[in-house]
């Protein structure tokens, strides 16, 4: 009878400690009229081709990029449309890549395109990005600091034949409500493999993509 009663006991402290761990999303049971129209679950989906665009935010005041690396053959649109406001300073996703051929040095990855990203109020914030990569056969090598609010994207070592996965971080948000942009690399040295959404987004909204 103890056996069993101590059994239970590291049961529910388990779920309760798995229930504390879980991200804190914003309730917008109160203005349900300014949320997003998300159906299915809140994973990861790739987009049809007639939805790469969100149109969450006020896309009227949406970023810019001036990339070189803009006109890159690799592109993959991200869309996260939320169910309730997600903290900001988090995890967006990651997208895994593989090295292909015999490059060396930093293969750049960013974003570009009219990029979204929007606020409690549904407002396009102004976002700095901070470009990431893949640097064959080097090493990984922290991004810099922004000041203000921007996308972080990580830069990870690696060789040819190995995956890789680039983490892509909101930083100095308060809140985020929904992004759209495309993620640009070079396919002749990069091969798109996924993206997988944080713990944060995916609990917080639904994230899909498009290749090309």
């Amino acid at each position: 009878m103890k056996n069993r009663i101590l059994s239970l006991i590291i049961s529910l402290s388990v779920c309760t400690a798995a229930a504390i761990s879980l991200p804190s999303c914003g309730d917008r049971s109160a203005d349900s009229s300014s949320s997003s129209d998300v159906s299915g679950s809140s994973s990861s989906d790739v987009l049809p081709e007639s939805n790469s665009q969100n149109s969450t935010a006020d896309s009227s005041s949406s970023n810019s990029s001036a990339s070189e690396v803009l006109d890159s053959s690799g592109k993959v649109t991200v869309v996260w449309t939320s169910t309730a406001d997600a903290p900001g300073d988090t995890d967006l996703f990651t997208a895994k890549f593989k090295v292909l051929g015999d490059a060396s040095g930093l293969n750049e990855v960013t974003i570009g395109g009219d990029i979204v990203v929007s606020d409690a109020s549904f407002q396009n914030i102004n976002v700095e990005v901070v470009a990431g990569g893949v640097d064959i056969g080097g090493a990984d090598a922290a991004a810099a600091t922004p000041e203000g609010a921007a996308i972080v994207i990580d830069t990870k070592g690696a060789n040819t034949g190995d995956e890789v996965s680039l983490t892509f971080k909101l930083a100095n948000v308060d809140v985020c409500t929904s992004f759209d942009f495309i993620v640009l690399f070079d396919a002749e040295v990069l091969e798109f493999v996924d993206i997988t959404p944080s713990t944060t987004m995916d609990t917080c909204g639904q994230l899909n993509y498009n290749v090309g």
